[in-house]
């Protein structure tokens, strides 16, 4: 019973499972899953060849994105082709345990919620739809968003979609080996600010993905986490003016000595359907 008195280490802490061992135990127990997160962080070759494959996949999938949107087609219907097609190529979708959805397809004023569920909402011309996708390889998952037009979008969509695109590259360029998340963020989120939109950037700019989709180390403001080579990480800007549209521009990205994208969909504004 000595290791009652130390702590316990586990690699993803649920609060239910945690309550249930506390009850069972008659000494106060401590949970720390630190050690294994800081193990995770850096990526050995056979890690990084299967985040590699989940991020071309990514890139597939924004290629049926393109073949399959058009005007009148459900979020849903998008959402289906693009399950089949990961599942029937070897990948799969992650558990993210802030949501039901496996994916995040969201057109029109549903582009404006960072984070939504899948509705049988109909695409239109004239709109954003933005595509977060998560796939898992071998276990280990990348992330990407990119933001279409349907058809022509207006000159306002433009400049949100361009300040963005913009603020991405930006971080980006600031991904290096001892780079610090916290700067990071203020990187990208210097460029929405000066841009006029820094109220409507209402997440952080990214955080660590390996074996979970968010993990260390945490790409947001006053991070103190410094990056090392071979972590991979997203950097994710976007702009959410609420009831009418948003964007966003993520990359799952190798931390070297700089930052070097493994998901490589164009970037710029692609219009669809």
């Amino acid at each position: 019973e000595d290791f009652l008195n130390g702590n316990i280490c586990v690699d993803e802490i649920q609060m239910t499972s945690s309550e249930s061992r506390m009850r069972k135990l008659s000494r106060r127990v401590i949970y720390n899953s630190e050690v294994f997160y800081k193990v995770r962080r850096v990526k050995d070759r056979d890690e990084i060849t299967s985040l590699r494959k989940a991020s071309n996949m990514i890139d597939n999938l924004y290629r049926v994105v393109e073949e399959q949107t058009r005007n009148g087609v459900t979020e849903r219907t998008i959402a289906s082709k693009l399950l089949a097609e990961m599942v029937e190529n070897g990948c799969d979708p992650p558990l993210v345990h802030s949501t039901t959805s496996p994916l995040i397809v969201a057109s029109g004023p549903n582009s404006a919620h960072p984070h939504i569920e899948l509705t049988n909402r109909r695409i239109r011309k004239g709109e954003f739809i933005v595509i977060d996708l998560t796939v898992r390889c071998n276990g280990y998952v990348a992330d990407a968003t990119r933001t279409f037009a349907v058809g022509e979008v207006s000159l306002e969509m433009k400049k949100v979609y361009e300040a963005v695109n913009e603020a991405q590259e930006a971080g980006v360029e600031s991904v290096n080996e001892q780079a610090i998340g916290g700067e990071i963020d203020l990187k990208t989120r210097n460029v929405i600010n000066e841009n006029q939109f820094g109220q409507y950037f209402t997440h952080s700019t990214g955080h660590g993905v390996g074996l979970e989709v968010h993990e260390p180390p945490w790409i947001r403001s006053k991070s103190k986490d410094v990056l090392q080579k071979g972590e991979t990480i997203t950097v994710e800007p976007g702009i959410y003016i609420p009831n009418r549209f948003g964007v966003r521009i993520e990359d799952t990205i190798l931390v070297s000595n700089g930052g070097k994208s493994m998901t490589n969909f164009p970037r710029e504004l692609i219009s669809i359907g």
